[in-house]
């Protein structure tokens, strides 16, 4: 027996630009908490000095791929609930979503005692001395403690995005990076009545702004959702929901994982044109998801309602949200490409005092935006194929445009000319897989079928 979801018939009922603009622009701020929250941590961090600010670099693979598996399982779990939210059936959703976050705490709980265990013999083997390998251990021994507290949050506000509410969840994450933001310097540095803990005191800053968010999560979705249910699972209703999930979501976590090993395969190229192409490299590295910003939180909105919708059986709001996306990320990067080219001087000014890395940097402005709107368009088309429970062929977008178009098409550049070539072969990638995807969406979106 079906129950309805008056704040998610909404998304089934209302202007389909509508719903979209009130989706994505909650996610717009928490996502710019998110990386507010990464830019305050550096910030404080390399107050301490080269090496803290150097060890820190060491987590960086570590984190950022835990990052990527708490994603993938937050991406699931919305992919799979948005549907269900679409026909109404909440108690499945409220089984799923507990299974989920069961399966969550068990899987994060593990990594976390794996990883404190071998905390010495993973860092070593990255490259770190002693001196950083005891600045490490300070940070990642309370980090790990509390990657438990993190995956709650992020799979509870998965799940309610899926059911339409993004505001809830931009405003978990915007505190979070509020707390993290005040207690850094405290524990850091030992303001006022608080111990002086150095890397370690960051360290507990992040996890107790994770344990706020995971308070807030779980009380939004038991006491005013009634998201969660309490009742003993039976193994064979833990497997099923297990599974639902976990068809999307591994798929997802390897889509997360591609866009940083592209960016190590761009960087280790550049590096044998010098440092100023390094540092230019870098500067738009650490640029490029704030330029994406919007795109990133319009796929997320997508993404639900393309899954509401289906589920639901109205096929032609879907293919008319899709089309939406796809005009509207294109145009506005393209605007926003625009804007970087004419302004490239002052922007390289704004992030470099040397000539040499401003010249290069300039170069970047001038190429990679341009292919943004495209690379867009295949983001946008990975979040619906995952909405649409099509995570094989989404992940092929991901895995064809990493290994087919970018890593040969930078050496390519690289070989003719140069650090622009390298910026060159990977746009002329960003714009191939944006095409390729359009037209593969087309002929799916042409071809749906009701769920």
């Amino acid at each position: 027996m079906t129950q309805k979801l008056g704040k998610a018939n909404k998304l089934l009922e209302d202007p389909e630009g509508l719903c979209l603009y009130r989706l994505t622009m909650p996610m717009i701020i928490g996502i710019v908490a998110i990386m507010a929250f990464n830019l305050i941590d550096a910030y404080y961090i390399g107050m301490l000095g080269a090496k803290p600010l150097a060890a820190m670099a060491f987590t960086v693979p570590i984190t950022a791929a835990v990052f990527a598996l708490t994603l993938g399982l937050s991406s699931g779990t919305s992919a799979v609930l948005a549907r269900i939210f679409g026909r109404g059936d909440r108690p499945l959703a409220r089984r799923i979503l507990t299974h989920t976050i069961l399966f969550a705490i068990l899987l994060l709980g593990t990594l976390s005692l794996v990883g404190l265990a071998l905390i010495d013999p993973i860092f070593r083997a990255m490259g770190a001395d002693d001196q950083l390998l005891s600045l490490i251990r300070e940070y990642m021994s309370v980090w790990f403690l509390g990657i438990t507290v993190l995956v709650i949050p992020m799979v509870s506000n998965g799940a309610l995005r899926a059911s339409g509410d993004t505001k809830s969840p931009s405003f978990i994450m915007s505190v979070s990076a509020l707390i993290n933001g005040i207690l850094d310097p405290l524990l850091i540095f030992g303001l006022g009545p608080f111990p002086e803990m150095g890397m370690k005191g960051a360290a507990l800053s992040s996890v107790l702004a994770w344990t706020f968010s995971c308070i807030a999560a779980l009380t939004i979705l038991i006491r005013r959702e009634n998201l969660i249910e309490f009742a003993l699972p039976t193994v064979s209703k833990l497997l099923d929901s297990w599974a639902q999930v976990f068809r999307i979501a591994m798929p997802a976590v390897l889509n997360n994982l591609m866009a940083p090993i592209a960016m190590l395969v761009i960087i280790s190229v550049v590096a044998q044109f010098g440092e100023a192409a390094v540092a230019a490299t870098g500067v738009g590295a650490r640029l490029e998801p704030a330029l994406m910003i919007v795109v990133m939180s319009m796929t997320a909105g997508v993404g639900v309602m393309v899954g509401q919708n289906h589920g639901a059986g109205k096929l032609h709001r879907v293919r008319k949200t899709a089309q939406i996306g796809f005009r509207f990320v294109f145009v506005w990067q393209l605007g926003l490409a625009v804007l970087l080219i004419l302004f490239s001087s002052v922007l390289a000014g704004v992030f470099t005092d040397e000539k040499a890395v401003e010249e290069v940097l300039k170069r970047y402005f001038w190429i990679q935006p341009i292919s943004f709107g495209m690379l867009g368009v295949s983001m946008l088309s990975i979040s619906i194929l995952n909405a649409l429970h099509q995570p094989s062929i989404a992940i092929l977008i991901s895995v064809f445009r990493l290994f087919g178009l970018t890593i040969p098409f930078v050496y390519l550049g690289a070989m003719l000319r140069g650090v622009e070539g390298v910026y060159m072969g990977a746009a002329l990638a960003n714009i191939i897989i944006g095409i390729f995807s359009y037209f593969l969406m087309r002929d799916r979106l042409n071809k749906l079928q009701q769920p």
